[in-house]
């Protein structure tokens, strides 16, 4: 007979997904399929084993012996396996597999192929700490230099006669790539290679270096991805690690760029108005008339996306004797979640030609964006800028809020939104340039205005003056909670106070009878 020396396929649990079994699915039993085969005749014994591990290692086994009828000819065997069996293998791992026999035992029994199942909610392994590339500087590596050494350092899997494979990668760099895409060009083709060495750990728990001759020389101009696997010394485990991420090339000791609104390694974007500035250092590398690219990666829950802020920008005497100073949009900034990272790369061609892709990168700087807690915004800010009236049915945006004119009650065509000065002050409440809702007359005013947070805040303020007839406001939250305030009728360069504490704030919808003037807006996280 033929099927003893063939390799039965595994058992099958219809339960598992991915490689694992959820324990919270099985019922009373969990049911394992032997498929149909040639082997899986009437009266052939089949005996199905489970050997598992429970998370503290202790070794679980069972097996169980049955057969097919000749009325069941043809058809799958199926075995019931005890849900607390299940159960005591939580968080570990079972290892199905089964035999067959021939009817009249004359031939050495068909083993199958193993179905291995992580009892559980898989967790993958964190990646063991990225290789340690020598001879950095600010990311690049000297082509010149006669050898490469990376050194894997030590960790728990650093076990004696564990083997460990360093492996390197080399592509067309990130941003030669993501800078193609931008410019819808093909970048040159880069050579890539993989190299790899393996060694043996002989003492555990130490560094293993791994010195590489003549690699930067034959890599020069190349993006590298250097990481490191190690098999455990029975064979059983292996571990994988972070990457590290380096050029080869020449060292040019260009500083990192920094974003000038940033404290330290945070943008919070909503403490300014306006847009942020990336500035370098000069350097006696970076000349008038060279050519220069910068870009902004934000990196989030999804995948990276690139917002080119200069392409093609040529050096000025100015920018070489200072050093640039890039500005990244106030609408860029503005679409930046709190807790996604921004990464800044410029790349420059020295050789005063304007390949995009015959360049030199300075060093990556990369910061995490914040909210900031509390956040203090005066119209002041806007004195300099020409911003149209609005009327019934537009909105005026801003980075903090939307202002959206919703009904005019009265003489509609004449009723607006404005930023405009104003003769007279009320420190706190408001100075200089204010927002005024009415018509230029001051009469002949009935108006609705809608005012929307871009951020849910705890407390919001403002100041505002009425005239004859009281002014409503009515609070929202994101939850459907509303708070009403009037604030009294008075003179028009009187300022008062509005405000509200609530979770979650949202908006203020503003009734006014009369022209009113809003200005000195704080919000509070």
């Amino acid at each position: 007979m033929t099927h003893a020396q063939t390799l039965l396929p595994a058992p099958v649990v219809s339960l598992a997904s991915g490689g694992s079994l959820d324990p919270d699915l099985v019922g009373p039993y969990l049911e394992i399929e032997v498929p149909a085969s040639a082997a899986l005749v009437p009266f052939a014994p089949c005996i199905l084993r489970t050997e598992g591990r429970t998370l503290q290692g202790a070794e679980v086994e069972w097996e169980y012996q049955d057969q097919l009828s000749e009325e069941n000819a043809g058809d799958s065997l199926w075995f019931y396996c005890t849900k607390d069996l299940v159960e005591s293998l939580r968080s570990g791992s079972a290892t199905f597999s089964y035999t067959i026999a021939s009817p009249d035992d004359s031939d050495v029994p068909a083993q199958s192929a193993s179905l291995v199942l992580v009892i559980g909610e898989f967790v993958a392994p964190e990646p063991l700490p990225p290789p340690e590339v020598g001879d950095l500087v600010t990311g690049i590596v000297d082509s010149t230099l006669p050898r490469l050494l990376v050194t894997v350092p030590a960790s728990e899997a650093s076990l004696a006669a564990a083997m460990v494979t360093l492996t390197l990668r080399t592509d067309t760099p990130a941003f030669l790539a993501e800078l193609s895409h931008v410019l819808d060009i093909s970048p040159p083709a880069a050579a890539k290679d993989i190299t790899q060495e393996t060694k043996r750990i002989a003492a555990a728990l130490k560094p293993l270096p791994f010195v590489l001759r003549g690699y930067p020389a034959g890599h020069d101009d190349q993006e590298v991805d250097a990481s490191y696997e190690i098999v455990s010394p029975d064979g059983a485990t292996t571990l994988s690690s972070a990457s590290a991420i380096f050029r080869i090339g020449t060292p040019l000791g260009l500083e990192e760029p920094l974003i000038e609104e940033a404290v330290g390694d945070v943008l919070t974007v909503d403490s300014f108005t306006g847009d942020a500035h990336i500035a370098t250092k000069p350097s006696e590398r970076v000349k008038a008339g060279q050519v220069y690219w910068a870009y902004v990666a934000s990196e989030g829950d999804g995948e990276p996306v690139l917002y080119p802020v200069k392409l093609d920008a040529q050096v000025t005497q100015a920018e070489a004797d200072r050093g640039l100073r890039i500005p990244i949009p106030r609408e860029l900034l503005d679409l930046l979640p709190a807790g996604s990272t921004l990464r800044v790369q410029i790349a420059i061609n020295l050789n005063g030609t304007d390949d995009p892709f015959d360049t030199v990168d300075f060093p990556e700087k990369t910061y995490t964006i914040a909210a900031a807690d509390k956040v203090s915004w005066d119209l002041e800010d806007l004195e300099f800028l020409e911003i149209p009236p609005i009327h019934v049915g537009e909105t005026m945006s801003f980075p903090l809020m939307d202002i959206v004119f919703v009904a005019a009650n009265i003489s509609p065509a004449s009723n607006r939104v404005a930023v405009e000065k104003f003769a007279y002050s009320s420190p706190g409440f408001y100075s200089g340039v204010v927002f005024y809702i009415g018509a230029p007359t001051g009469t002949a005013t009935d108006n609705v205005v809608r005012i929307d947070f871009k951020r849910r805040w705890a407390k919001v303020r403002f100041g505002v003056t009425s005239v004859d007839a009281p002014l409503l406001l009515t609070w929202h939250s994101a939850s459907g909670q509303t708070v009403k305030q009037t604030i009294p009728g008075g003179s028009p360069t009187a300022g008062h106070e509005a405000k509200c504490e609530m979770e979650d704030i949202d908006s203020v919808v503003i009734e006014a009878k009369d022209g009113i003037r809003l200005d000195c807006f704080e919000f509070q996280a």
